[in-house]
């Protein structure tokens, strides 16, 4: 018969992974080849022999994804409503710092302005040796 991977068997035979270990390949209820690149594979023959009847026939697709139990769907809900709240708070923060940046950018600007007003403006001549100031 066919040979599936030890995560399939136990879609299979309708129990965990860790529970087929523990409880049948580990005691040798259940024997373990290995294909050619030595990973462990069950023949469905044992599966058949061992629980009677398999439960899945989802040979193909190892990429199904686990159904959230309510408990951890409903922390993630609340811990997504919470990450809502603070993004929020952060985005008003941002927003106020932003106005803050331009008033300093308009003070600065208008500082400058007034620097610019108030720089000597007479016109430089030569200069003087100091003592032809005194006569």
């Amino acid at each position: 018969m066919a040979l599936v991977s030890v995560s399939q068997a136990a879609r299979l035979a309708g129990i965990s992974r860790q529970h087929l270990y523990r409880k049948y390949i580990k005691p040798g209820d259940i024997s373990v080849q290995r294909d050619d690149k030595s990973d462990p594979v069950i023949d469905t023959s044992e599966l058949l022999r061992v629980f009677g009847r398999l439960v899945g026939d989802n040979l193909g697709d190892d990429n199904t994804l686990q159904e959230a139990t309510p408990e951890k769907a409903m922390s993630d809900n609340g811990l997504l409503t919470e990450l809502q709240v603070k993004l929020q708070v952060l985005e008003a923060e941002n927003r106020a710092l932003q106005a803050r940046l331009e008033d300093k950018d308009k003070n600065l600007q208008d500082v400058r302005q007034a620097l610019r007003l108030l720089e000597d403006m007479r016109p430089r001549g030569e200069a003087k040796p100091w003592w032809k100031k005194l006569w």
